[in-house]
């Protein structure tokens, strides 16, 4: 009697509601996550979607095997076919560990999206594999952060183990504050072969320097080592990446913006890139002023014995248009050892000046370039025999 009762008991409350009530999922009671293996001894860029369980945490750890460069990320979609990134790339493995640590890094990422997936952008090496682990979870939304030192919101990759004399375009990077303010990092696989220089534009375009205003040009130095180049703040959403590639040469070279956060100290910022190039306690500030007249290439200041001459200010404006290049070296207007540090080493591969156009980089506090060679002189070349005028403030130490 007990089973008829309960029987008939259920059959009539189950009659009183919709099958489709019936079967709803209301989600689920505890967070749902997701560990998986992505990428497995992977040799060539490739992408692997996500699986979706509603995780709005992401986590991308990966391990790079006999790898010279590699650029991974974390992407989303709405749509399942157009991705963005929703982390920063993963990058800087050996040779070039402006990073810090190198064949292991991770990146993390916030937020629901449809589709998830990894993206592995680039695979540098000839015996190069990188297998990548995926961790997700559906818990309270951290900030986002780096693994490893491999990744920052502030630190943009500009190219990767790239041939030094390779074709470059124009490379646009967004500002994650805002303002162009930051450091460039360069690193060669050997010495930088000569006749690289990198421009840096601002520009309200979003996809090309229109109507651009050239922020800095910075020529690469001819040595070993991690190169540093400071850009001067300019108000924009994007900066433009202008390379101009060098000589004929096997080098590689990686090339990383490093964009100064607001209120940190630009060393400290500089630091955190985890270089090894050791930094002054404190910004150069240059207690020297000496002006500029001059219609013929002319040295600006005489080098000293084991000290460098650094600039933290320059004006040039020219009554005619002129190409002008700063270099340094020794000898007659540097004729000897002559090395680019503002454009090339020749007038002909200098600063292309306008009639009346002003170039003034710097405020006369931090410096903005330095002769690379302790006793060279600094000079300015000039290839139209016109009126240049200006001023620059310097430090000598």
């Amino acid at each position: 009697m007990k089973k008829l009762l309960l029987s008939g008991l259920l059959g009539i409350f189950g009659l009183c509601f919709p099958a489709s009530l019936r079967a709803q999922f209301i989600g689920y009671t505890t967070p749902q996550s997701v560990q998986q293996r992505m990428l497995n001894a992977v040799t060539v860029p490739t992408t692997a979607i996500v699986p979706n369980l509603g995780q709005s945490v992401h986590s991308l750890t990966y391990t790079a095997v006999s790898c010279t460069g590699v650029d991974i990320r974390l992407e989303a979609s709405n749509d399942g076919v157009n991705f963005f990134a929703i982390s920063a790339d993963a990058t800087d493995t050996a040779p070039n560990p402006i990073g810090g640590v190198t064949g292991t890094g991770g990146v993390t990422a916030v937020g629901y999206y449809p589709v998830v997936r990894v993206n592995l952008l680039t695979v540098i090496g000839g015996a190069c594999s990188v297998t990548a682990f995926y961790a997700g979870t559906s818990t309270i939304q951290p900030t986002p952060t780096q693994i490893n030192q491999q990744a920052a919101g502030y630190r943009f990759p500009v190219t990767s183990n790239t041939v030094t004399s390779n074709a470059f375009t124009t490379i646009a990077l967004p500002t994650p504050f805002g303002n162009s303010r930051g450091s460039l990092w360069i690193q060669c696989s050997a010495a930088c072969a000569a006749g690289g220089v990198v421009t840096i534009f601002a520009s309200p375009a979003d996809t090309t320097p229109i109507g651009s205003t050239s922020i800095t040009t910075a020529s690469v130095r001819t040595i070993t080592g991690l190169q540093k180049f400071d850009v001067p703040g300019f108000s924009t959403n994007r900066v433009f990446v202008g390379i101009t590639p060098t000589a004929a040469s096997a080098n590689t070279w990686t090339i990383v913006y490093n964009f100064w956060q607001p209120g940190l100290d630009p060393f400290l910022a500089n630091d955190l890139v985890g270089s090894s190039e050791a930094q002054s306690a404190y910004p150069v500030s240059c207690d020297n002023y000496s002006p500029i007249s001059t219609t013929a290439s002319v040295v600006l200041k005489s080098g000293l014995a084991n000290k460098n001459i650094h600039v933290c200010s320059i004006t040039l404006v020219p009554a005619a248009a002129d190409n002008v290049a700063i270099v340094e070296g020794t000898g007659a207007t540097c004729g000897t050892g002559t090395t680019g540090v503002v454009g090339g080493s020749t007038a002909a591969t200098g600063l292309n000046l306008l009639a009346g156009a002003v170039y003034a980089p710097g405020s006369g506090f931090g410096q903005i370039f330095q002769t690379a060679v302790a006793g060279n002189d600094l000079c300015v070349l000039v290839s139209a025999a016109t009126q240049l005028s200006g001023g620059f403030s310097w430090s000598i130490f």
